[in-house]
């Protein structure tokens, strides 16, 4: 091989040893091409599989989703949000927020979102959109490009709070109504304990005293009289207390008649003459003499306004006044729950007056302006609302009026007069008067028997119908009672219903299984403590032919037995 044929192998294995090099170069290029390509084809699915993850989050999220850019207007918003919004995506993209739901503007969704943009804070409120009727929770955060907001319906929620507060208000107001009514029950035993306790004590002292004999007519007399207001005083709180609850079981039933207002009232002013007397209060009346007749009870009336003299009698202050005037007057004016003629009573009196405040509870049961140990004037509390009721029974009305305290008090009772047009329907009241106004006949000439196993009681009601002229004999129990009946039938039982072994209701049980020949039909009264409606049921269903409440004013017990032994009587004349 010559030197030229070397040096072209040389320069051939050169050129070739350069292409090698080119060769592996290119593919190296090559691949490194097809491995970038291949690098972001995968950012490039990586940023696509991103956008779509973000996408399918965001739509199937609860809460709506809207995103803002710096100028508020939508770059994104979620089905949810749209959907909340009641608007489609297309009514939102592009536009600024505040131009689509213009009634946003002004309120803390604007201020806090704005808020979150400037300072670059997060926000979380809650808000209420009277537009479309809901509570709205809301959060901002802000990004690069503007804010994101999430918002979710609470209104369920809300109205779950609000039932919660609502509950937890009447729970509040009946837990404080019934700590009321019990503060108010326990200053009412207080008070019915003090005003019970009260009258006994003069009762019971001059009563001692009397038996030492060292006194005087006159002392003599002061005492009995004190003796006697004191122990009207306790029965007349225990018959409010009955009327009380005679009311609230719907028992009072009233007794109609026609009444002439103003011998009602006289007889009441009468009642609490010496109450006047002992305070020097003058009672001045102007009663109006043709006002017409009442369809009612007299008696309740005259309940009505000894209650309500009473009262003004008790807060008048010694040397006081009180007015009692009747005239007839015509309701017809708008808006009045009365209407036509209404004789009108006004009883005014120059006492300490009503506090403004208490003016609109005076008529409520139980309810004193002053309860408390310091209290100048007694009483339960009741009179007033016996007043109200018994007035409204008559089918009238009571108000109360007071300037304040330190002048005065009036209360007015309305009660509608008897048409002319009925009172044909009516017994003619001469008449009527005439008929309940004949004197009874007296008790001269009846044997009548007492059965009490209290010895007091029975050596008093003896003694008050001895003095009537009766003749009277005693037994401690029904069996002893039994045995007095056997040997001679009176003439009239009066009988306790409560007694040990045998109660008044068995003996009369007995009595009435006796044939008449051996006192099986005699008349028979129950005199008893035990008052109330169902005790007098309890009683005529036994068998008794009248029910007499203790304690009874003796007049009264004596007019009572007359009354019902007057047919009696006449067989015996």
């Amino acid at each position: 091989m010559n030197k030229n044929q070397a040096k072209s192998i040389e320069d051939a294995f050169a050129d070739n040893s350069n292409k090698a090099d080119i060769m592996r170069t290119h593919s190296k290029l090559v691949e490194l091409h097809k491995k970038q390509i291949t690098r972001k084809q995968q950012l490039y699915v990586k940023k696509k599989t991103a956008y779509i993850n973000i996408g399918s989050i965001l739509e199937s999220i609860t809460d709506g989703f809207v995103a803002v850019d710096r100028r508020c207007s939508c770059i994104y918003v979620n089905s949810e949000a749209a959907k909340l919004m009641q608007k489609t995506p297309e009514d939102l993209l592009g536009k600024e927020i505040w131009a689509v739901f213009p009634d946003s503007k002004g309120t803390e969704f604007e201020r806090e979102c704005k808020r979150s943009l400037a300072e670059r804070v997060a926000v979380n409120f809650e808000e209420f959109f009277p537009y479309y009727n809901i509570w709205l929770e809301v959060r901002a955060s802000p990004f690069e490009q503007g804010l994101a907001i999430y918002f979710r319906d609470i209104t369920q929620r809300k109205k779950d709070e609000q039932e919660r507060l609502e509950l937890l208000q009447r729970e509040r107001a009946a837990r404080d109504e019934a700590e009321s009514a019990n503060r108010i029950k326990d200053e009412f035993l207080a008070v019915l304990s003090h005003e019970l306790r009260s009258p006994l004590n003069p009762i019971l002292g001059w009563a001692k005293m009397l038996r030492t004999g060292q006194y005087d007519r006159i002392a003599t007399d002061r005492a009995l009289e004190t003796i006697e207001r004191n122990a009207k005083l306790q029965a007349q709180l225990m018959e409010d207390l009955l009327d009380v609850s005679r009311i609230l079981r719907g028992k009072l039933v009233l007794n109609i008649n026609p009444v002439n207002l103003i011998s009602t009232i006289e007889a009441a002013i009468e009642t609490v003459q010496l109450a006047a007397q002992a305070k020097s209060i003058q009672i001045h009346t102007i009663l109006a003499p043709h006002v017409g007749l009442i369809s009612g009870d007299a008696n309740r009336l005259q309940q009505v306004f000894w209650n309500l003299l009473s009262n003004a009698i008790k807060f008048a202050p010694n040397g006081g006044r009180v007015e009692v005037r009747l005239e007839r007057v015509e309701v017809g004016n708008e808006g009045s729950s009365v209407s036509g003629s209404y004789a009108q009573i006004s009883i005014t009196d120059t006492g300490k007056g009503i506090n403004p405040e208490f003016l609109p509870h005076v008529f409520e049961y139980f309810r004193q302006e002053n309860s408390s140990t310091t209290r100048q004037f007694g009483g339960l509390g009741l009179g007033l609302a016996i007043v109200r009721y018994l007035t409204e029974m008559h089918g009238g009305l009571v108000t109360a009026h007071s300037q304040g305290e330190g002048q005065g008090a009036t209360f007015t009772v309305k009660l509608p007069i008897v048409r002319e047009d009925s009172r044909d329907r009516l017994v003619d009241f001469e008449d009527f008067y005439a008929l309940n106004s004949t004197p009874h006949p007296s008790l001269l000439g009846l044997r009548i028997l007492i059965v009490d196993d209290e010895a007091d009681i029975r050596e008093l009601v003896a003694f008050i119908l001895e003095e009537a002229g009766a003749e009277v004999c005693s037994a401690k129990s029904a069996t002893d009672a039994l045995t007095i009946v056997e040997k001679s039938v009176p003439d009239l039982l009066v009988c306790d219903i409560g007694m040990p072994d045998i109660d008044g209701y068995m003996l009369m049980s007995q009595i009435r299984a006796l044939p008449p020949e051996k006192g099986g039909q005699m008349l028979a009264v129950a005199l008893t403590a035990y008052a109330g409606e169902y005790n007098q049921k309890q009683a005529l269903d036994a068998g008794f032919q009248m029910h007499l409440s203790k304690p009874i004013d003796p007049d009264t017990l004596v007019k009572e037995l007359s009354r019902i032994c007057s047919s009696l009587r006449d067989a015996i004349y």
